[in-house]
């Protein structure tokens, strides 16, 4: 909790406070984003049995849930689209919702205003250890974010 608070501070002091009111519904797709298919699939490694996939696609069917929440009012965006930082950050700070997969994408929440709302469709992440073993867990980087910034 301690880090993340000061985290949070650090970059209310470099980002423009904020004006108006959030009123996005933005869902961050990863369409744009590498699959990493080619570095599971090129690996000599076997599995161990928990291990239920070998990419990076996350989602079985993203498009899908992203035409499901624009129906549902959401912008659909690919962080990769931003000209710049500055106009990330500007973007952010009028986002009222923001919803993603597992994935970077949701440190974007830092640049909101506070007591916004972030859903995460939480899903696991596999990667290939240094001692040459798979892992596939879960990962909880953005709760915290979200009870110190009151999402």
């Amino acid at each position: 909790m301690y880090s993340t608070k000061k985290l949070i501070e650090f970059i209310r002091k470099a980002v423009p406070s904020f004006s108006g009111v959030p009123q996005k519904k933005v869902y961050l797709s990863r369409n744009k984003s590498p699959k990493h298919g080619e570095l599971y699939e090129n690996t000599n490694v076997s599995a161990d049995p928990h291990i239920d996939f070998f990419d990076d696609i996350r989602l079985d069917d993203e498009r899908k849930l992203e035409l499901y929440l624009q129906n549902n009012g959401f912008e659909i965006v690919c962080p990769e689209n931003f000209k710049s930082l500055d106009d990330q950050i500007k973007f952010m700070a009028e986002v009222k919702v923001i919803a993603s997969c597992t994935s970077a994408g949701l440190l974007n929440t830092l640049f909101m205003q506070d007591c916004q709302t972030m859903i995460e469709f939480q899903v696991p992440l596999v990667a290939l250890r240094g001692d040459g073993t798979w892992d596939q867990s879960l990962h909880d980087f953005y709760h915290p974010i979200s009870y110190v910034m009151k999402h």
